[in-house]
């Protein structure tokens, strides 16, 4: 029981670990983008703040244990507009294009390699509330009940920007 437990623990400190990178790495794309389309990147920008932790999505492996290279392929949240995801896939595009604008080579372990179209959704993932309406999946919003609808307390629409994926 104490072996499952911490193999449990364990895996969930790995899914943290990656959702914070995942965070780090879109606030920083996002910093490095933002003087050129300041209006696109700022909205995107308080997407990113408000969603926060909460909103990012997990990641888990998509390879047999001990292959190489290792694949990591996104788990969808059932309750995340499927606009934002799209959204956050683009600013991912940014990340390697930025290395590419600046002929940098990138120093350290490189990223896993990362499927984004998911697999499998977490259907145990908490929505957060008191997002603006069309933050939120449409299915999965009509799916609730009034008093889980109420629960939510949604806001008003927020405009989701467009932004262009990069090709990588």
């Amino acid at each position: 029981a104490i072996t499952a437990r911490k193999e449990r623990r364990h895996k969930l400190d790995r899914m943290t670990t990656r959702k914070h990178g995942t965070l780090a790495r879109r606030r920083r794309i996002i910093g490095e983008h933002c003087p050129s389309d300041p209006d696109t990147w700022d909205s995107i920008r308080r997407i990113v703040d408000r969603l926060d932790i909460e909103g990012i999505s997990g990641d888990e492996t998509d390879t047999e244990p001990g292959a190489q290279p290792k694949v990591v392929r996104r788990v969808a949240l059932p309750w995340l507009s499927p606009v934002i995801s799209e959204l956050f896939d683009c600013v991912e595009s940014y990340n390697t294009a930025l290395h590419e604008e600046r002929m940098t080579v990138h120093t350290g372990n490189s990223s896993l390699q990362r499927i984004f179209e998911p697999r499998r959704t977490d259907m145990k993932a908490v929505a957060l509330d008191r997002l603006p309406r069309n933050w939120y999946d449409e299915e999965w919003y009509k799916a609730r009940s009034a008093s889980g609808r109420a629960m939510l307390s949604v806001r008003k629409d927020v405009p989701i920007p467009t932004l262009v994926c990069r090709l990588v």
